[in-house]
């Protein structure tokens, strides 16, 4: 069973027995995880050992969540952002 321990925005980190993950709502209601280990967000759980080990990767989307212009960022065009995929469903 998931709990959550900590919420930003749309997204929450959850533990269960497993482990650590980061969850996404999207607008439509779909949900996300981040896979720490590839970067990017999937539609199946990824567990990590440590609640550091699952937000890797994850400041730059965070921050953007808190100060409301994630989506903004996220359809903004250049060469140096490093930002995540997020699915569009």
């Amino acid at each position: 069973m998931e709990k959550t321990i900590r919420s930003c925005g749309r997204f929450d980190l959850v533990r269960s027995e497993e482990g650590f993950a980061w969850r996404f709502t999207s607008r439509s209601g779909q949900n996300w995880y981040w896979d720490a280990v590839e970067c990017h967000w999937t539609c199946c759980r990824h567990w990590s050992r440590t609640e550091s080990s699952a937000s890797k990767c994850l400041d730059w989307t965070l921050v953007h969540e808190q100060t409301g212009d994630l989506d903004l960022q996220h359809a903004a065009p250049g060469p140096d952002r490093h930002a995540p995929t997020i699915g569009s469903q």
